[in-house]
């Protein structure tokens, strides 16, 4: 069960978004970030919502950029913030959930990926002394455990070394670090983008994981087929590196 503003409330239930702002929009995803925990079920908020709004609010504002400036005109010393300020009051377009779609879908989750890609990299490379299997392993727990890493500045946090984390879930993380291995190994840039999607997205306790909730929620999308049109159509975003082409075929949902 989660809880839903009016608003987002609207837009999961509509298909023609014209009657909403760009505002209502973005405060209606950053809210939806939190909806399904107990304080915001019970309606009443919470320290714990603010963390996650605070932690959500870069993904939502790159996210709603991509929506506001689809060509790139915005200048580039202007902050990502700022264009959505600019575009706050401004109506959807009719077509504006498919938009979002669209834009999330292929931009977002190229660029978000291809970022935790290097971070992995940079941790290999900062740490000699670590096998990669072992970055892969410290990897894995700062990306699904959101603040984990900041709680614990300059420590190793293998999830193979961590009691919190259910048996069933660290087997889970050691089939997906067997597959980022592999796919280092063998330069097998699908297996990679898939196995990182997956943990960016399945396990609860990420910002990536919220954002993935709210959006999945506003535009009423089932979490296991959109997981499936996404590893369908993954050859074809890292071929374009996440690029919208204007007139080309887009996928459905």
């Amino acid at each position: 069960m989660a809880y839903l503003t009016p608003v987002a409330m609207d837009l999961a239930r509509s298909e023609d978004w014209s009657n909403h702002t760009v505002g209502e929009l973005y405060d209606a995803l950053l809210e939806s970030t939190y909806s399904t925990l107990p304080d915001a079920i019970q309606g009443r908020m919470s320290g714990e919502m603010n963390a996650w709004k605070k932690a959500c609010k870069p993904n939502i504002d790159f996210l709603l950029y991509i929506y506001c400036d689809p060509f790139g005109v915005w200048p580039a010393e202007r902050s990502v913030e700022s264009c959505v300020r600019e575009h706050w009051n401004q109506r959807l377009i009719r077509s504006a959930k498919h938009s979002l779609f669209v834009y999330y879908f292929n931009v977002y989750l190229y660029k978000y990926i291809s970022v935790e890609i290097d971070r992995l990299g940079n941790i290999s490379d900062a740490n000699p002394s670590l096998t990669f299997e072992m970055a892969v392993r410290h990897f894995i727990t700062t990306l699904v455990y959101h603040g984990l890493s900041e709680q614990n500045p300059g420590s190793y946090l293998g999830y193979d070394r961590m009691a919190f984390i259910p048996a069933g879930r660290k087997q889970s993380f050691r089939s997906l670090e067997q597959d980022i291995c592999r796919a280092r190994k063998t330069g097998d840039k699908e297996l990679m983008f898939r196995s990182i999607f997956y943990l960016m997205t399945y396990f609860a306790g990420s910002e990536y994981r919220r954002v993935h909730d709210a959006v999945t929620t506003l535009l009423g999308i089932d979490m296991a087929g959109f997981r499936e049109l996404f590893y369908k159509n993954l050859p074809d975003i890292i071929a374009s590196e996440g690029a919208i082409k204007i007139g080309g075929i887009e996928p459905g949902f």
